[in-house]
């Protein structure tokens, strides 16, 4: 502001001669002769006191007069006042930005860091999508159960798949197109998540397989068997005599392993009967025997077997090498299915109650099954003496079943399947049950289930006791048989179901451990390949063969005579010649 102080003969800045004006700087100057209006008396004290006015306080002193009284009534134009702008500027900087920004600021992070989420993550899955359905291809591919025009097919289709997705998802920006980037951010999801699933059950279907396949090796259980009142512990058969059979090839070995815990002497025995007979007559204190034969006394000898406590149990190692593991899949083959009588893990030795061959003609879609009765009076293969019961052959394993029945027929078998009471209910389970049909009524005595007359749908216990029933059934053990290959009909035509690919890694897994068979993961990819190439029906016929009951001494037994069943030679020669027309049909 300009100086206020001024000499007689000086005029103020902006003076005219022609009448009273000031500057847009200066305030009104009254004429010479008159008194100084107050805020000039106060200006002047100021100065003579030699200090500067206040900002605050003299600025509103000056501006106040010429507002209300000279500057109202004056006729010209209202004189902008130079304190008006430091008046009106303090007040709108303290109103404008105060009052929207916390308002409107907290929004903006929010939405920018959910955008910038969503656009990190549909590219991430699409990176993750494009992996797992690379991975699922070369699975599915490797196991090689789809037909090549499928798994064309299918590639082709994965691949636009995911060059759309992919595309969209790296081309788009999520800022500007938020929803349609959110759709295909979860469309990339749902796709991953089915390729996972089948990388993950092809996988599995591959681990399943591997776990059927029979081992190189294996372990056989043996049991030391003494009386019930025979003093408990190992160490209690030092210096006693342990009887073994001598027909069995892997004693020497468990002679050794028992051996390594306590000093004994030894008695080799010609039969089970003589095992028996020694027992009872305690000319033998104890004896070693593997655990399918000594289960088998529930069968010969049921008395004695009660008597009977396990002392001690042996593992014994034993190599397997079977040579029933050749043929192609594509032409005829027959393969052959044995039933052991056990729960849990398959051993390799045991009573083979189901022995049914199945003859498969993949080119005309014809499968003939022929059951054997478990008490059939056969020569085991390559033995000399007593016949035997065919049960009695799976506790010297499956070549042993395999090789007496070649013999029986005159036929080559080309693949077996071993399976127990586990099997047949995890497989009919895993399969969602099955319908099986019935020729009569009548109550399970293994479970108590009712079965109707007519066709049944079955879960897995339900399939294992209409299959066990042998006693309230027309036939004993021919029902037995009949009833058995009703219900592997019904599985077959589960599984041949080509809707039975969504549960076909569920149903694998289910019987690992629990199945035992001599196909490769090949041989099935290819049948079910094949199968799903030409979608053809299988025409599916069933024979059996019989004889008469008699009581006869066993090779297992010895000269104790034990129910079996002496084949009808002219069934048995009709039976071999159904399977060979099968075989040739072309």
């Amino acid at each position: 502001m300009a100086k206020r102080g001024y000499e007689a003969d000086e005029q103020p800045t902006g003076y005219d001669p022609e009448g009273y004006k000031h500057d847009a700087t200066d305030a009104p100057v009254a004429a010479p002769d008159s008194p100084p209006p107050p805020f000039l008396a106060t200006e002047d004290a100021a100065l003579d006191s030699h200090t500067e006015p206040s900002i605050e306080t003299p600025v509103e002193q000056l501006i106040e007069p010429p507002v209300e009284t000279p500057v109202e009534t004056q006729d010209e134009t209202p004189v902008d006042l130079p304190t008006e702008p430091p008046i009106e500027t303090p007040v709108e900087t303290e109103v404008e930005p105060p009052v929207e920004l916390p308002t409107e600021l907290p929004a903006k992070p929010s939405t920018s860091t959910g955008i910038r989420v969503l656009d990190v993550a549909g590219k991430v899955l699409s990176v993750v999508m494009a992996a797992a359905i690379a991975y699922a291809a070369y699975r599915v591919s490797d196991f090689g159960a789809l037909p090549h025009n499928w798994l064309i097919a299918g590639v082709i289709g994965a691949a636009v798949v995911v060059c759309g997705l992919v595309t969209g998802l790296w081309l788009l920006k999520a800022r500007r197109h938020p929803v349609l980037y959110g759709v295909l951010t979860t469309v990339t999801a749902l796709v991953s998540a089915v390729a996972i699933y089948g990388a993950v059950a092809a996988g599995n279907v591959s681990n399943a397989i591997s776990g059927m396949q029979p081992p190189t090796s294996d372990y056989l259980q043996y049991d030391v068997l003494v009386l019930n009142e025979h003093p408990d512990g190992v160490e209690s058969l030092a210096g006693e005599t342990v009887g073994y059979l001598k027909t069995d090839q892997y004693a020497p070995d468990a002679r050794e392993l028992l051996d390594a815990e306590v000093s004994t002497n030894y008695r080799g025995l010609d039969s089970l009967t003589d095992v028996a007979s020694a027992l009872r007559t305690k000319t033998i204190d104890a004896t070693l025997i593997e655990d399918s034969l000594y289960r088998s006394f529930q069968d010969a000898d049921a008395e004695l077997f009660k008597q009977l406590k396990v002392l001690k149990v042996l593992r014994v190692r034993i190599d397997i090498n079977s040579d029933h593991t050749n043929g192609d899949i594509l032409q005829p083959f027959i393969v052959y299915i044995s039933g052991i009588d056990q729960y849990g893990t398959l051993n390799p030795r045991g009573l083979s109650d189901v022995n049914m061959l199945v003859v498969v003609n993949p080119i005309t879609n014809h499968i003939l099954m022929v059951n054997t009765p478990r008490d059939y009076y056969v020569q085991l293969h390559d033995t000399q003496g007593y016949p035997d019961k065919l049960t009695h052959a799976g506790t010297y394993g499956v070549d042993m079943s395999i090789e007496t029945l070649q013999d029986l027929y005159g036929i080559d078998i080309n693949f077996w399947v071993r399976v127990n009471f586990d099997s047949v209910i995890r497989l009919v389970d895993a399969l969602g049950g099955v319908d099986v049909e019935s020729t009569e009524s009548f109550t399970c005595v293994h479970g108590g289930y009712y079965v109707q007359q007519g066709m049944n749908h079955m879960n897995g216990e339900q399939a294992l006791c209409f299959a066990r029933e042998r006693y309230h059934v027309e036939g004993g053990d021919h029902g037995r048989g009949r009833n058995q290959q009703r219900l592997l009909t019904g599985i077959i035509d589960k599984v041949i179901d080509p809707s039975i690919l969504v549960n076909y890694s569920s149903m694998l897994s289910a019987m690992n451990e629990r199945v035992q068979m001599s196909f490769t993961m090949d041989d099935l990819a290819t049948l079910v390949r094949n199968q799903l190439t030409n979608g053809k029906g299988w025409q599916i016929e069933t024979t059996a063969v019989g004889g008469a009951g008699s009581s006869q001494p066993t090779y297992t037994y010895g000269s104790e005579l034990l129910y079996v069943m002496l084949p009808n030679q002219e069934q048995v020669s009709t039976a071999a010649a159904q399977m060979k027309a099968v075989l040739d049909e072309r």
